[in-house]
């Protein structure tokens, strides 16, 4: 088994338990693509996944976790693409320390524009970082776009959550 898979799996696990039948569209080395029918509508949504293995070096906060994952040039072009073609969502699975225990967040396309410019010339290579406190009750995002456009994740949603068009799961 590659490493790559354990977080995939990570993704897959969540959909499943969520009764969603997710479908391989294409997949390599840094993420992968998905197709999910959610039940209620019987619509296609797409999943463009990454996956951190390591947390980032921690900074002056050691009670703060860190992953930041970059967008290749490449992957935006797939992305401005996938926007386009219908229901787009992304899912960054996230390590920890006890290698048993991931994060995965999910996020619409909608919610990720707002904080990350697809535009590599205007902001620098695109990127998201996703930051946990130890004992809070949601995960913060930001991207190339900033802090100014942070988003607050709350912990413990679902994929798909039609409350909030940004949920993180936590994986068992």
């Amino acid at each position: 088994m590659l490493k790559r898979d354990l977080y995939y799996g990570a993704i897959l696990s969540d959909l499943v338990n969520q009764k969603y039948v997710p479908a391989l569209i294409d997949k390599n080395d840094s993420r992968g693509l998905y197709e999910v029918i959610v039940n209620n509508d019987n619509q296609y949504r797409r999943i463009f996944t990454k996956y951190r293995a390591k947390i980032d070096p921690p900074s002056k906060n050691q009670n703060r976790k860190r992953w930041t994952f970059s967008f290749t040039p490449s992957e935006v072009e797939e992305l401005k693409t996938l926007k386009n073609d219908g229901e787009l969502w992304l899912a960054f699975t996230c390590s920890n320390p006890d290698p048993f225990s991931l994060d995965v967040i999910w996020g619409h396309i909608s919610k990720i524009l707002k904080c990350v410019d697809l535009q590599e010339n205007l902001r620098g290579q695109p990127y998201i970082r996703i930051t946990h406190k130890k004992g809070a009750h949601s995960f913060k995002l930001y991207g190339n776009k900033g802090k100014d456009n942070e988003i607050k994740i709350p912990n413990n949603s679902t994929p798909f959550n039609t409350y909030s068009t940004f949920a993180p799961i936590k994986s068992q």
